[in-house]
């Protein structure tokens, strides 16, 4: 299991599938530490909830980086380096919606090597929304750019934030 960084499909550059738009309007769940470090201890059915608990909420934080990414201002949600990183992330909540919800011990260690999959695949996120921003950088000439440039640093920051929170949460039920 592969992102398709080169072979965008016609769809990637205007919408979401049906799918990533639905779980995209779900409401995300905050966990406290304490909670995901019980749950990290935990084994059997504690185990097992956190699972269920993991498989939901990547599926949503995925589908809502998503759709963050097709509201970027000043071009950037148009460039191409946002669109790879779209379909990338939307592929992720395509994986999850179709693995089955972990029911069973047996089936946690399947859950974890597709959360392998998904940590291990997503390392160029930085550098291809890098090339996103150089496109409207190019686009804007420097002068243009130098008056948006703190409000991309901004937006692009709470971008990275909520990608390292979301790459966290995986860790954590991983090891």
């Amino acid at each position: 299991m592969k992102c398709a960084w080169l072979a965008l499909s016609p769809r990637a550059f205007g919408s979401l599938s049906h799918r990533t738009e639905e779980f995209a309007r779900r409401t995300a769940t905050a966990f406290p530490l304490e909670e995901l470090y019980r749950l990290g201890q935990g084994v059997g059915e504690e185990r097992l909830h956190l699972a269920r608990l993991i498989h939901q909420e990547v599926a949503i934080r995925n589908a809502q980086l998503c759709k963050e990414l097709l509201l970027l201002p000043f071009g950037l949600a148009q460039t191409r380096g946002v669109h790879e990183v779209v379909q990338c992330f939307s592929s992720y909540v395509d994986w999850l919606a179709e693995f089955p919800v972990p029911a069973n011990d047996a089936d946690e260690q399947p859950f974890a090597e597709l959360l392998r999959e998904i940590l291990k695949d997503n390392n160029n996120i930085p550098s291809t929304l890098g090339r996103a921003v150089w496109e409207v950088r190019t686009a804007m000439g420097e002068a243009g750019y130098e008056d948006v440039r703190s409000e991309v640093n901004l937006i692009l920051d709470r971008f990275f934030i909520k990608r390292i929170g979301l790459r966290f949460l995986i860790q954590h039920y991983i090891e």
